[in-house]
Formats: structure tokens, sequence, C-alpha cells
């Protein structure tokens, strides 16, 4: 069985997680508590299988899914992206290469319906960075 339980009401400080996975140490913001929590990783990896795998996950959190009306319109505001990206006054051919500049990720997710704060954007920019990313693929904004 599942349970839900509220552990910090007045919110997380922090959390640290034991070598093995197996027990996870939370801290609270105003209560000063201190929880050592055990965790089901047969639980997590059964929830995880059921998810999918690759991108299948990620997919199934827009509304419609992969086949549905709102992933076209990501997919072309992506390739617009793109086409931008590599001048809207150019009459020379384009390449498509499914990839567009991390500038474009705010705006893009703007487009997807999504307004993220700036802090969320500078955090969505640095995991990329952090990856070495200097560009990102449809598959990395539907991640995001």
């Amino acid at each position: 069985g599942a349970m839900g339980l509220i552990g910090h009401p007045g919110g997380v400080r922090g959390l640290a997680a034991s070598h093995d996975g197996r027990i996870v140490v939370s801290t609270g913001g105003d209560d000063y508590a201190v929880f050592l929590w055990e965790v089901d990783t047969g639980a997590l990896e059964a929830m995880a299988l059921m998810g999918g795998a690759g991108l299948e996950p990620f997919q199934a959190l827009v509304p419609g899914g992969k086949d549905g009306q709102l992933y076209d319109e990501m997919r072309d505001y992506f390739y617009l992206a793109e086409l931008r990206a590599q001048g809207e006054e150019s009459t020379e051919e384009r390449s498509i290469t499914g990839r567009v500049p991390l500038a474009s990720v705010p705006d893009l997710m703007r487009a997807f319906g999504y307004y993220p704060s700036n802090f969320e954007i500078r955090e969505m920019l640095h995991e990329c960075a952090r990856k070495g990313k200097e560009t990102v693929t449809m598959a990395d904004l539907v991640r995001l």
C-alpha cells in the first residue's frame, strides 16, 4: 500500500540520500526537524518501468500525448525556431539539423504554453549547459 504524509509542513530545507539510496534524510525549515525516511526502491523501480522508457514518460505528460494536437504544435514551433536561428531573410537552402540554440529555449517554452519564471529559465539553461549542450533537440525540450 501507499500513503501520503506531510513531514515538514513549513517546507523542506535540505535532502540527502544514503550511499545505497535506501535512506533519505530531510531537514525542515522553521520546525528544525530532521527525519529519516526508508525508501522502497522496488516500488520506485516498478513505477519507472510502468512509465515507459526514453522519451515516452515525458511525451505522456503533454496533453494528448505524442499523437495529440499540442505535441504537433510544439514540433511546428520547434522547426520554426530552427529556421529563425538560420536567419529569416535568407533565400539560401535551409539545413534541418533538429537542433536550436539554447537562447531559443525560453521563447519556445512560452510558445508551448508554459510561462517559466526567470529562475526556472536559468535552471533549464544551466541544466543544458551542465551537460555541455549549446543547442537542444525537440526531445531535450520535452524533457525540460
